[in-house]
């Protein structure tokens, strides 16, 4: 009950008798409410005395006991409230010091049933028919219409007619498609669509006798398709995806422009002035294109049209379409286990083929040696002319150092090795440490190395050496650094050598050519003066030093 400044605002009583066989099955002597109460006390007392060592009943027993309990007892409740009489009660209802109406126990029972009935239709009927239906077919369909803006306002004229604005936006998702699913076969079919329009209306409407205004779509549409079929079995997975037979548009914004007068309308021509109406098209993948399309009207150029979007019916649009080259797009992948003369292989593939008149095929391999503990991934384009490999390999164990670890990354194109890069590392007795970096590219005849050693004994000693080798170019550096208890000793040793003029034949002629050119350039005399451009470079290099020293 609500009360406000004295007024009864709002109020609901509910009085009734031959209520005691409810609240005896509630609360009396092993009623719902004590006998659930001791229930859970004596969980709890079970689940902490199973925390004790040697207990052996298991969390789980307990847990299927408690529920298993409570049902039984909520069972017994509700056979208990069958068998005994119905109570008589009234539900009074007032809102604002006005009676809405009087429910009785038998009226309150009904509605709570219809409610159990809606939930049992909504909650658990519906879900379990949809998810049937969607597995059952291909041919479903799930679509919705939203209005998500409505608004309009009026402006007065001279003529004394008003001049009304509304805007109205509709939004209507939806998919068609499903799936099946049957012993090592599948299908998937998924077309979603989203569609957006705005609907601007202005102009003089006044009822029953005037009605003239000018209508405005715009529209956002987009629109996707996938078909597939899934086949598997222990060692493959394979997808077929038929081409797109025709165009798709994935994204299209349109605008038209529509007269209304007297009932009738009719669509307003479009402005032939400084029309643009294109399609550019580029290579999207194997078979297909994307096509970006313009259509609009801008006449910007006419000092009496109108402005944009009012100039006609304008379309920009984002396609795929299809070159008829391929028919279907095939995925596989593939697992297989063999041997290499003694080593135990296990193999992967992955390949993606189009199909059709001009067959194209990516595919990927990896393969793991299980005895040599190497990986070894293939990538292969033909059409693109790409054939790389990668290598991961692990360093064996020396058995001069057995501590030795490392790994070997190789990657080659077309079998010619291109880059190596090596990892290695050594620990002994926590006194001897070793880090090795090793890049070597083979196309450029260059490689460097990095190395780090530390030596932990009574004198802590740390040695890093660094080596580059280009061509005709040599670079070493060594940094050794000495730590005891009485002092600190660093040492550094660097050595280069270069004789690049053996890179670059006649270096001397090349200088005196580019010499050559640079002083005919300065050498040129300025237009409608007396000067070269050698005296303006020079006398700005000095005005220019001079103000420095000023400043």
């Amino acid at each position: 009950m609500v009360a406000y400044v004295g007024r009864l605002v709002n109020a609901v009583n509910f009085e009734g008798d031959g209520f005691e066989p409810v609240v005896k099955s509630l609360f009396g002597e092993k009623g719902l409410v004590p006998d659930t109460f001791f229930k859970l006390l004596d969980w709890s007392r079970e689940q902490i005395s199973s925390l004790r060592p040697g207990h052996g009943r298991m969390k789980r027993q307990v847990s299927d006991d408690l529920v298993k309990g409570i049902s039984d007892v909520f069972q017994k409740l509700m056979e208990d409230l069958r068998s005994s009489e119905a109570p008589e009660a009234v539900a009074y209802f007032e809102l604002l010091g006005t009676e809405m109406g009087y429910m009785k126990s038998n009226q309150i029972r009904d509605a709570l049933e219809t409610l159990s009935m809606y939930h049992h239709v909504l909650f658990k009927m519906l879900p379990t028919s949809a998810l049937f239906k969607l597995t059952s077919g291909l041919d479903n369909e799930v679509f919705a219409h939203y209005i998500f803006m409505e608004t309009g306002f009026a402006l007065p004229t001279l003529a004394g007619m008003p001049l009304k604005f509304s805007l109205t936006g509709v939004v209507a998702p939806g998919a068609k498609g499903g799936l099946t699913n049957s012993p090592y076969m599948g299908s998937l079919s998924f077309m979603p669509s989203v569609g957006v329009e705005f609907i601007t209306n202005m102009g003089v409407q006044v009822p029953e006798y005037v009605e003239a205004r000018l209508q405005m779509l715009t529209t956002l549409h987009h629109e996707s398709s996938l078909n597939a079929k899934v086949t598997w079995d222990r060692n493959q997975i394979k997808v077929n995806i038929p081409a797109p037979s025709g165009n798709t548009e994935l994204f299209r914004l349109s605008n038209k422009v529509l007269s209304i007068s007297a009932g009738e309308s009719k669509m307003v021509p479009s402005l032939m002035e400084d029309r643009t109406d294109s399609t550019e098209c580029q290579p999207f993948i194997t078979g297909l294109k994307l096509c970006f399309i313009s259509k609009y009207s801008n006449a910007a150029a006419t000092n009496q049209a109108p402005y944009f979007p009012l100039t006609g019916e304008s379309r920009f649009a984002v396609e795929i379409q299809s070159m008829g080259d391929v028919s279907e797009y095939v995925a596989s992948l593939s697992r297989e286990m063999f041997k290499e003369g003694n080593e135990r292989v296990t193999a992967l593939k992955l390949s993606v083929k189009a199909e059709g008149v001009d067959a194209a095929e990516l595919m990927a391999s990896l393969k793991y040696s299980h005895n040599k503990n190497t990986v070894l991934t293939e990538f292969n384009i033909p059409d693109y002319d790409i054939e790389a490999g990668i290598n991961f390999s692990l360093i064996k164990n020396d058995p001069a150092t057995s501590a030795m670890r490392g790994i070997t990354i190789d990657v080659t194109n077309k079998n010619v090795p291109q880059l190596s890069l090596t990892a290695r590392t050594r620990l002994e007795r926590m006194e001897v440490a070793m880090l090795q970096l090793q890049m070597t590219l083979p196309s450029l005849n260059a490689h460097g190395s990095i190395t780090s050693t530390l030596n932990i004994d009574d004198i802590t000693i740390l040695d890093i050496a660094t080596n580059v080798n280009l061509p005709e170019t040599t670079y070493q550096q060594k940094a050794s650094l000495r730590y005891d208890d009485n002092k600190i000793q660093l040492e550094l040793k660097t050595d280069a050598n270069s004789d690049i003029q053996k890179l670059i034949p006649n270096a001397e002629d090349h200088h005196r050519q580019l010499q050559q050119i640079l002083d005919d350039l300065l050498d040129q005399r300025v237009a409608k003066t007396d000067m070269k451009l050698r005296h303006i470079v020079t006398k700005g290099i000095e005005g220019f030093v001079h103000r420095d020293a000023q400043g």
